[in-house]
């Protein structure tokens, strides 16, 4: 794991309600982190992508709508601001 990421998976996200505790993996749109909710101690994933605000995320517009019990549930999404002009984490 670089040192960017893990100074990144060291940080508390959307306003603390949930702790990065490692990172999963990473590509040429985003980052997925493992994450416990700080509340109920739930393990969630965090998939941080990098949103360009010229193009519509099609896979949150898709996610949020599925309701399949072989797909992830789309529990929260949030924009925040990092290295890149906004990030959307989903």
């Amino acid at each position: 794991m670089s040192e960017k990421n893990k100074n990144e998976s060291n940080k508390k996200s959307s306003n603390s309600l949930y702790k990065v505790e490692q990172v999963c993996g990473n590509g040429s749109f985003g980052i997925v982190f493992q994450a416990k909710v700080i509340q109920t101690g739930e393990v969630v994933a965090i998939k941080k992508v990098y949103q360009d605000r010229r193009y519509k995320n099609r896979e949150y517009t898709i996610t949020k709508t599925l309701n399949h019990p072989n797909v992830i549930h789309l529990k929260h999404a949030f924009y925040t601001t990092g290295e890149k002009k906004k990030m959307k984490c989903i």
